[in-house]
Order: C-alpha cells, then sequence, then structure tokens
C-alpha cells in the first residue's frame, strides 16, 4: 500500500521544467506559418510591398501597423466608397419603389377610412334630424281631427278669418 500511496504523489506532483508552455507553442507555429507563406509569396513573384497592401498575410494575420500607417488607414476609411456594386442599384430602385407603393396603399387605405368615418358622422346626424322632425309630424298627426287644428290650418293656409278681424296683409319685398 505504502507503494500505491508514493505513485499517486508522484503523479501528481508535475515538474516545472516539463510543464509545456501552449501559448508559446502556439505562437512559435503561427510565426512559422507566417514565414512560411512569406517565402511562398516571394518565390511566386509578389513583392513585399504587394504584401503589405493586402493587409494580412497568407493565413489571415494582420501585423500591427506602425503608427504612421495608422494614420494613412484612418484617413482611407474617412474618404467616402468609389464605386458600388453594379448589381446593387436596380434591387435598392425595386426595394424603394415596393416601399413607396406601399406607403401609398397604406395612406390611400387611411384616407378612405378617415372619409367613411365621417361619412357616417354626417349620416347619423341626419338621422337625429330626422327622427326629431318624425316625432313633429306624429304629435301633428295626432292632433289633426280638433278644431284648433283646422283653425290654424284655415288661417295659415287659406288666409281665412273670423267675424270681427282685421286682417294685415305685408308685402314681401317690406320685410326685407
Amino acid at each position: 500500500m505504502g507503494k500505491r500511496k508514493n505513485r499517486k504523489k508522484q503523479q501528481s506532483v508535475i515538474d516545472t521544467d516539463t510543464v509545456i508552455d501552449l501559448d508559446a507553442q502556439r505562437e512559435a507555429r503561427r510565426q512559422q506559418l507566417r514565414e512560411a507563406a512569406a517565402e511562398a509569396r516571394r518565390r511566386r513573384g509578389m513583392e513585399g510591398a504587394e504584401a503589405e497592401v493586402s493587409g494580412s498575410d497568407y493565413y489571415g494575420f494582420k501585423p500591427e501597423a506602425p503608427p504612421e500607417t495608422e494614420a494613412v488607414q484612418e484617413e482611407q476609411k474617412a474618404a467616402p466608397k468609389k464605386k458600388r456594386k453594379k448589381g446593387s442599384a436596380p434591387v435598392r430602385i425595386a426595394v424603394f419603389a415596393i416601399a413607396f407603393i406601399a406607403v401609398i396603399c397604406v395612406a390611400c387605405s387611411g384616407w378612405n377610412i378617415l372619409s367613411l368615418k365621417m361619412e357616417e358622422k354626417a349620416k347619423r346626424e341626419l338621422i337625429v334630424q330626422l327622427e326629431a322632425e318624425k316625432k313633429e309630424l306624429l304629435s301633428e298627426v295626432g292632433s289633426i281631427g280638433t278644431e284648433e287644428y283646422i283653425e290654424q290650418q284655415a288661417r295659415q293656409w287659406l288666409k281665412m278669418a273670423k267675424s270681427g278681424e282685421i286682417i294685415y296683409i305685408f308685402d314681401d319685398s317690406d320685410t326685407e
């Protein structure tokens, strides 16, 4: 049993000399790949200046730019873009036209709804007015057979008067 405990202790204790720095290994491998890519470009005839223009090496690594080139890059970003893709202009025009037509359709629908609501309001007011007139006419129908109604109609429409009454008739042009 004593031997087993010693083995476990030996396995759990790792010497600092045998620890492998994985980050250092990865960085060394990246550097090797960069150098290999630069060599491959040189063999193909690509100059160092052309490689720097592309902004990255074969594996997509972008080296840190010196302070002088950072200012140039910022100026290039601030400058307006030269050309857009040729195929995007008709697509943008089509999208804009469709959006414009949709907005017009929505506006027309809104206008129709608004005008119908205004018309409905006017019709409701007319209904209220006609109902009031109906009530007046119904009350008049109830009083048609009475002597008072007959006398009123005779005075109004037939211009009749009782004996001893004097009727004054005014010209319509004088009232104005």
